[in-house]
């Protein structure tokens, strides 16, 4: 495993990023409203930010659901906010979390979601409904004004 690799020349040459430990990446998202940030969702260290496009990585995991061991915090989808710069959405084995400070702490969001693998992520309704796809609960439909409830389920695995 080489890390998290980027290049400035349209892929002729790569860079490897600093900071990530050996984890598979799972997710990738870059907050449109602050210049150069990303975040990175990993197998099994969590969630990383970079501030400078990915040449360095810090860890911003501080919330996220662990099980042994407890340094394991798998998440599958990630999805920053384009309405709400430093909110982003997590999706890990245990439903879906946010963040509204860049990553420094997380927390589940609501009650909404079931607590099934949640495997991407995507905002509808003009940024007021996020759609969770999970594994083994279909999509659900997440009210971000109401996130104590979900509005409807789109689907229901068989």
């Amino acid at each position: 495993w080489v890390g998290v690799l980027r290049s400035n020349d349209g892929g002729l040459t790569w860079i490897q990023g600093m900071g990530v430990p050996a984890s598979k990446a799972l997710a990738l998202a870059a907050d449109p409203l602050l210049d150069g940030t990303l975040y990175l969702g990993t197998r099994s260290g969590g969630v990383f930010r970079s501030s400078d496009l990915g040449l360095s990585w810090q860890a911003a995991s501080s919330g996220l659901p662990g099980w042994a061991p407890a340094t394991w915090y798998e998440v599958q989808a990630l999805l920053a906010d384009p309405g709400r710069a430093g909110t982003v959405y997590a999706g890990t084995w245990s439903g879906v979390y946010v963040t509204r400070d860049r990553g420094e702490s997380w927390a589940p969001l609501g009650d909404g979601c079931p607590p099934y693998q949640v495997r991407a992520l995507v905002l509808a309704d003009g940024g007021h409904t996020l759609l969770a796809g999970t594994y083994g609960a279909g999509v659900v439909a997440l009210d971000l004004a109401e996130p104590r409830a979900p509005r409807r389920a789109l689907a229901h695995a068989p």
